[in-house]
């Protein structure tokens, strides 16, 4: 049975780390699987996921989110000598800084030994950064492509980008969207309020405007708090909800606190399967001003939401504007809240959004076709 390690930055539930534990749980009858993930310190939910899966995990002492040059050199090494005791037939990195020191471990070993896929899960040169940061990113990203015989990139769009930076080529860079199951995991709705009523104040009445997402800039936090003051002050009887925990929190607390939304935006931290709780939400909000492809998006899609998003990323692939969903410019609040308030205005243009919306990614965006293909990328490689 042929062998693939994944690496991933952080065991903190992310996007990336849902990839990982997705693939290395759907395809460990098919590969034998090891998951190598840094961050020691931080969460521990995806290396729980994966042991209670049966999936082993090797721990990067050294692997960490923020550059730190001398750390960052260790980290090379660290990963070099797990390669070298592991003796994968690939490994697959999974985030921009592992996807860097998975490239340099590689370099480190020439002839490699093994092939190197890496997924973007997103550009990180494309965040809202210091123009001197993204150069560095970019610049990083050149270096470590020359090493990946492969890229998986989650729509063209971020293919389109790769190939305007010479990221790779025509061959190396694979589109392969993220997918989920259909119907999801979820609570019936009566549970999934009753379990939001645990953390928050709300009666039968209340509508719910949900948003999972952990708090980093990128996902544009500040423009949904701005757009949900625009909201209340037609609906007062609608509510936000902030599903994620992350570096922003206090900058965030302080925006709704400076708007005086207090009881209107609640933050409710970090919730173990958000996605059994969107059935709360009678609108999914999503405000990210960089995306790759949100599996959130998907789930809240899936669970027959309707949605608000913005047109970043690989969302305007997957969901079209005025037919699965409605799609706004990152960092305009006014926009978010005039779409926002269209679907509370029109039930009808809700419900027809989210049935097709629904439709569209349990026929296209599943969770078998993401690993159908990625098994068939490996194969190919391995061949």
């Amino acid at each position: 049975m042929k062998k693939i390690l994944f690496v991933i930055t952080q065991a903190e539930m992310g996007g990336a780390q849902r990839a990982v534990f997705e693939l290395a749980a759907g395809l460990k009858d098919r590969y034998e699987i090891v998951v190598a993930a840094g961050e020691p310190a931080g969460s521990d939910e995806l290396v729980s996921r994966c042991e209670s899966a049966g999936i082993r995990i090797v721990r990067l002492g050294h692997l960490h989110r923020a550059i730190r040059p001398r750390q960052d050199i260790r980290a090379v090494f660290e990963l070099r000598a797990v390669i070298r005791n592991e003796r994968p037939d690939i490994v697959h990195a999974h985030s921009s800084k592992s996807g860097i020191i998975a490239s340099l471990a590689a370099y480190s070993l020439f002839p490699s030994p093994y092939s190197l896929v890496y997924t973007a899960h997103g550009w990180v040169f494309q965040e809202p950064l210091s123009p001197l940061r993204r150069l560095l990113y970019l610049w990083m990203e050149k270096i470590a492509a020359r090493e990946r015989k492969a890229t998986i990139v989650l729509s063209e769009s971020e293919k389109k980008i790769a190939l305007a930076n010479h990221l790779g080529s025509n061959a190396s860079l694979v589109v392969i969207p993220n997918g989920v199951s259909c119907p999801p995991k979820m609570f019936d709705r009566d549970r999934a309020r009753a379990e939001i009523s645990r953390l928050i104040p709300i009666d039968s009445s209340t509508r719910l405007l949900g948003a999972v997402a952990n708090l980093y800039p990128a996902k544009g936090l500040d423009t949904l708090v701005a757009a949900a003051g625009i909201v209340y002050d037609l609906y007062p009887d609608v509510h936000f909800i902030i599903a994620g925990e992350g570096p922003e929190r206090k900058k965030i607390e302080r925006e709704i606190r400076s708007r005086n939304l207090d009881e209107i935006v609640r933050l409710i931290g970090k919730i173990s399967d958000p996605g059994q709780f969107l059935p709360a939400f009678d609108i999914f909000v999503l405000s990210s001003r960089k995306e790759g492809l949100p599996f959130a998006l998907l789930d809240a899609a899936a669970a027959g939401l309707p949605i608000v998003a913005t047109r970043v990323g690989g969302i305007p692939e997957v969901l079209r504007d005025e037919t699965d969903a409605l799609l706004v410019a990152p960092d305009d609040p006014s926009g978010l809240a005039k779409a926002i308030l269209q679907l509370l205005d029109d039930p009808r243009l809700s419900a027809r959004l989210a049935v097709s919306a629904k439709d569209r990614i349990c026929s296209s965006f599943t969770l078998d076709r993401m690993l159908r293909e990625t098994a068939a990328l490996y194969d190919r490689l391995l061949s």
